[in-house]
């Protein structure tokens, strides 16, 4: 049994509504267990048998397009990986509430940093890693030009992006989950 956190893209904004007990429903349907969600922005935490990432991806994008009718891009990350994302926090002493980390489907061909720090407003900063990119927006994400949709444009991967606090506690209740399996 493995346990995951799920996070989906874009669900719960502008018409794009899901109920958080019909989304454990769409879990349970592919055979997972002790499905949780936390908060109503698209993060599942469960147990499943499938151990192949890049086919339980698959099978999840494919069941929710079936049950909402439009398509969901979907994210996975172990407790493991949420672990190594925490402690590998690259900066210290800032506010927690303006950082945010955009998770990635895939690590891109290239980086392109000076195209970043071309459009980054004064006093944020960014960090790559590989399939995650640290986030400080102190004027916060919502005026940030560092969204989503412009690192899928300039990495040519898709991307989600969750509040620190967020990242933290879905790292906790992977843990916690992890230990019991």
């Amino acid at each position: 049994m493995h346990s995951y956190v799920s996070l989906l893209r874009g669900i719960n904004v502008g018409n794009k509504i899901v109920d958080m007990p019909g989304l454990r429903r769409i879990f349970s349907s592919l055979g997972a267990e002790e499905v949780e969600t936390y908060l109503r922005s698209g993060n599942v935490i469960f147990d499943i048998e499938e151990g192949d990432r890049t086919r339980l991806k698959g099978a999840i994008e494919d069941a929710l397009l079936e049950s909402l009718g439009y398509g969901v891009k979907v994210f996975i990350r172990s407790a493991t990986d949420l672990r190594r994302l925490v402690d590998g926090m690259p900066f210290t002493g800032i506010d927690d509430g303006k950082m945010h980390v955009t998770f990635l489907s895939a690590t891109p061909a290239l980086f392109p940093a000076d195209e970043v720090d071309e459009v980054r407003s004064e006093g944020e900063d960014y960090r790559f890693s590989g399939h995650e990119i640290y986030l400080y927006c102190p004027g916060g994400y919502g005026r940030t030009r560092l969204s989503n949709n412009f690192f899928e444009k300039k990495l040519k991967v898709d991307a989600t992006t969750r509040n620190w606090r967020s990242v933290c506690w879905l790292r906790s209740l992977a843990e916690k989950r992890a230990q019991q399996v």
